[in-house]
């Protein structure tokens, strides 16, 4: 082969591999986006930094945005520039503009205030000068521009600089230690402001700019560039490092990047998202916007204090949960459908949807597939005697990897159930009955439909040896006794003893026969024909929740249930008689699947398959945990008669005219999980004493309060996790004057007055 045909060989190798993960590398963390019309601010941003309550901010081309959880107030810079960087430390959000900085600080209304450090410099700063860097080391605050880094001291408020006119490139604050990269390529690190010369990057490399500076196990430090890739410095000498991702990577033009504390390197770019490599350089993936990205330009990247990525775009802001619990697939095409069912077999995922059967290999890179001669509805997946079952709305199919067998023509196949005590026999619910399926010679086929019963069969069990329980939300349960060769019916009895329920179900467990319905979880008595609740597991059943009796037993022995607010899933407990129950905050809107159809599957090693609409979720049990969270209350602001509302310092006087009776309070908890929606109750001492229904709203209004004493509380919710605190603001309302003391000395007065006349 020769030296040209080698490089077009390599080149189309290369270029495969990154369009193949550009492609197919859609199973990322969930991502949370947020758009200039929601945040009101300008379209990019440049800088984002946390403080000590969660709350997030982020340096905006319009100013200083701050996003608390609930909504995103904007503080308009100073001096009407580019905001270029933020630092939140100790209670102050220190900000970087052109020709200025300084720090913003809450007053008393909840308001953030800025002051100027620049003001209080010996001269002024240099035409053009932007602040692009603000670290904190030690007892310092450094602002660095192009030209000076500015030494700021907040106990002592004194302020020094170092100038190298139009030779500074940027700072970096790596371990506690900060290094310094100037423009004659030299990298320094700085020691009580002084320069200690580290190494000099070779005129070899042709490598001008260091955008980050990361540290690898062994402590040594690795140069993030623009275009070169990444380089490494042992021993005092710098090279290329050599990482599994290097082709890719040299592909790209690299805006930033950091390193999250598990190592891990987050990289962005000028036009093709976020790349993410493990600690030693492997691609875990790329997110752009073909997969759920804002904006394909990443102008900054911060980690909270939660592990979420956050990423200031051109256009947008993103917040990344990459230590989520969950990762989420999103067909963009729209050709995947609605998700029923799902199986893994051989090593392929199956996905049984609205649009027919879809394939995909588990632990490879690529989009489902439709498997040939599926396309329509299919309702479930099976894998029975070590072959996989596709109930479909034309039938019944035997898959074998992507090929499909029609095995049987009776029309909807619900589901499919083992018939004790008779090996290579299958019970099928359909449309219009029930069927037998049967295993001869190795060969699957329809043995016949039962005769007797021709109502659709969805959930349906077989109980003590030939009796077949069905569920028929608009009928009722029924009874049915088969013969012995489960050919015919031979006794009906439709239940007047158990009441029919509208999106009910029914599900044997642990040998008992459950029915899940808006009024519970009960035990059916297949003796008697009578319900009664199931105390351990009614504890599940949340009726001012309940959405769906739909229940699903798992290779695990655990059962899951689905309400409006989150998932459950309960197991039997180490100690006799109990179970352990879980909760997982996904409420209807985040799983997008269809009432009454909810599916979820095991997968191995505590991880679960949920299938939605045009989307999938994997969830990993091993990583929920039940994070404690709190509730701020933000601000109190109080109103009269001319309907304008004024902000209350809240550790002011908290004694009100009667002529300002009117209160508004908003409040919020920083929690940036995209899945975990978070919800608030309150109530107003004074006027009632009971908590209100839980909602979503981050504010609360009372408007026209009678005179007296009260106090509010707010509390929140994610999942069944109450905050770890409740907020209180006491206040009184005085009463009007017509009703003040004096009011009323002056009517006795009168009184007295007029009974003497």
């Amino acid at each position: 082969m020769g030296p040209f045909r080698k490089i077009i060989v390599y080149s189309l190798m290369v270029l495969y591999f990154i369009l193949s993960h550009q492609l197919f590398s859609q199973e990322h963390p969930p991502i949370i986006n947020f758009q200039p019309s929601e945040y009101n601010g300008e379209n990019q941003n440049w800088g984002i930094s946390q403080d000590e309550n969660g709350f997030i901010y982020i340096a905006n081309n319009d100013g200083l945005l701050e996003f608390n959880g609930a909504r995103w107030s904007l503080y308009k810079s100073p001096n009407f520039s580019i905001m270029r960087s933020v630092l939140a430390f100790d209670g102050l959000i220190y900000a970087g503009y052109h020709r200025e900085f300084g720090f913003w600080k809450r007053n008393n209304l909840g308001v953030l205030k800025y002051s100027s450090l620049s003001d209080s410099l010996p001269s002024e700063m240099f035409e053009d000068e932007n602040i692009w860097n603000i670290k904190q080391i030690d007892e310092w605050i450094i602002f660095q521009s192009y030209n000076r880094i500015y030494f700021y001291n907040p106990d002592t408020g004194k302020i020094t600089f170092n100038t190298d006119v139009d030779n500074y490139y940027r700072i970096f604050n790596v371990s506690d230690r900060l290094y310094l990269q100037k423009k004659d390529r030299s990298v320094y690190l700085l020691r009580n402001g002084e320069e200690e010369l580290i190494t000099q990057l070779g005129n070899e490399f042709d490598v001008r700019l260091v955008l980050s500076i990361f540290e690898t196990d062994n402590k040594n430090l690795l140069f993030l560039t623009r275009k070169k890739g990444i380089f490494i410095l042992k021993n005092s000498k710098v090279e290329q490092w050599d990482f599994p991702a290097k082709e890719i990577i040299s592909q790209y033009q690299i805006f930033g990047g950091i390193q999250l504390r598990n190592g891990s390197l987050v990289l962005g770019t000028i036009s093709n998202g976020i790349i993410v490599l493990d600690s030693t350089g492997n691609l875990k993936y790329q997110i752009d916007k073909s997969n759920s990205l804002g904006n394909n330009t990443v102008l900054s990247l911060f980690e909270d204090s939660n592990n979420n990525v956050w990423a200031g775009l051109d256009n947008g802001i993103d917040c990344l949960n990459m230590n989520s619990y969950i990762t989420e697939y999103f067909d963009s095409s729209g050709k995947l459908g609605t998700i029923y069912a799902s199986a893994i077999k051989n090593g392929n995922l199956y996905l049984g949807t609205n649009q027919g059967l879809f394939l995909k290999k588990l632990n490879a890179e690529s989009n489902p597939r439709l498997v040939a001669g599926t396309k329509g509805q299919v309702w479930a997946l099976k894998t029975l005697y070590g072959d996989l079952l596709c109930g479909h709305t034309e039938g019944t199919f035997l898959i074998n990897d992507d090929s499909a067998t029609l095995i049987s023509n009776v029309q909807g196949a619900w589901d499919f159930k083992l018939i004790p005590e008779h090996p290579n026999k299958i019970l099928t619910g359909n449309y219009h009955g029930l069927s037998i399926l049967e295993k001869l010679n190795d060969t699957w086929r329809l043995r016949n439909e039962i005769e007797g019963f021709k109502y659709s069969s969805r959930f349906f069990e077989i109980m003590n040896g030939n009796e077949i329980w069905v569920n028929h939300e608009y009928k009722g349960i029924f009874k049915l006794e088969v013969d012995p060769d489960f050919q015919k019916i031979i006794r009906t009895e439709l239940s007047s003893k158990i009441p029919k329920g509208e999106n009910s179900g029914i599900l044997k467990y642990n040998s008992d026969l459950l029915y899940y319905t808006k009024d519970g979880i009960f035990k059916i008595d297949t003796k008697a024909g009578t319900i009664s609740k199931d105390s351990i597991l009614n504890k599940i059943a949340l009726s001012n929740q309940f959405l769906s009796g739909k229940m699903i037993e798992d290779s695990s022995k655990r059962l899951w249930t689905f309400s409006k607010e989150s998932i459950v899933f309960t197991e039997q407990s180490p100690v006799y008689g109990e179970i352990n129950t879980k909760s997982i905050p996904l409420n209807l809107e985040s799983r997008k699947t269809t009432v009454s159809f909810e599916n979820i599957f095991g997968i191995g090693d505590d991880k679960y398959f949920i299938g939605g609409t045009n989307n999938y979720l994997l969830l990993d049990l091993k990583k929920l945990n039940d994070a404690e969270h709190k509730i701020f209350l933000n601000s109190v602001l109080i109103g009269g008669t001319d309907d304008k509302f004024n902000l209350v310092n809240k550790e002011g006087n908290l004694e009100f005219p009667y002529n300002k009776r009117s209160l508004r309070f908003r409040y919020s908890v920083p929690n940036y999980h995209k899945y975990e929606i978070t919800s608030y109750q309150h109530r107003l001492k004074g006027m009632r004493d009971d908590w209100s229904a839980w909602e979503n709203s981050p504010s609360v209004s009372f408007e026209k309060l009678p005179f007296g004493d009260y106090t509010f509380e707010v509390r929140s919710k994610i999942g069944e996790k109450l905050s770890s605190n409740t907020e209180q603001f006491a206040f009184t309302i005085k009463r009007p004057f017509y009703l003040s003391n004096f009011a009323l000395l002056c009517y006795i007065l009168i009184a007295n007055l007029l009974h003497i006349l």
